[in-house]
């Protein structure tokens, strides 16, 4: 068996990542992305010949080449272009706690809005930590590709501030994942307490247990 140094995985790793991040923005077409996979796990020859292919031709490809058709773009689903600043919006007030821990450990600068709707994704059935959830998920990688953006975040807590939301409601405790500044992914918690809508921040793993019944929400 041939040994896999912690760094090539996690060259796999960020790169994995960035590939569902172009998906996620419209940038790289899913159903292209899914041929290519296909065969590159598929047994045999498949895999055999496509990766043949890339290691002689891809080196020599002029990426440049004003003739050489560009990809494909993804479809996107009423994505807005919108920029907002949640940098701006995330600062405690008499309604609104926000812990610093927030800003420290999520990337808060402008970034395009994101038109998607959040949902409701699972309640947690007992007491569960962050690797239980991913798991819960169906990986590192599906939770990672669930994760909610900070504008997503923003419009959810304007909605429950004007008493127009229709997902964080009071007496209700909510679990998102965000990805963090060094792409890691972390926890956010939102809950109602007397009266103040509060916003939580952790790394992942640094809290021991998610509560029973906790609502974990995504894309």
């Amino acid at each position: 068996m041939t040994t896999v140094t912690d760094e090539k995985i996690a060259k796999v790793t960020r790169n994995v990542h960035s590939v569902i991040e172009r998906v996620l923005k419209g940038s790289l077409d899913p159903d292209d992305l899914v041929l290519v996979l296909v065969h590159l796990m598929g047994k045999g020859v498949r895999a055999e010949n496509l990766l043949a292919y890339a290691r002689e031709n891809c080196p020599k490809i002029n990426w440049s080449d004003p003739n050489v058709p560009k990809a494909k773009r993804g479809k996107k689903s009423g994505q807005s272009t919108a920029v907002v600043n949640p940098e701006e919006f995330f600062v405690s007030g008499p309604k609104f706690y926000v812990d610093s821990d927030l800003a420290r450990n999520i990337d808060l600068s402008p970034v395009p809005d994101d038109a998607r709707e959040l949902k409701e994704l699972f309640a947690l059935p007992h007491q569960m930590n962050d690797t239980a959830v991913q798991g819960q998920v169906g990986g590192k990688a599906a939770l990672y590709a669930k994760r909610t953006t900070p504008s997503q975040l923003m419009r959810e807590c304007k909605r429950a501030l004007a008493g127009e939301t229709t997902l964080f409601q009071v007496g209700q405790y909510y679990l998102l994942y965000l990805e963090g500044k060094n792409a890691a992914l972390c926890p956010v918690i939102v809950c109602w307490y007397v009266g103040r809508l509060r916003v939580g921040c952790d790394r992942f793993d640094q809290f021991g247990d998610w509560r029973q019944g906790s609502v974990v929400c995504g894309n």
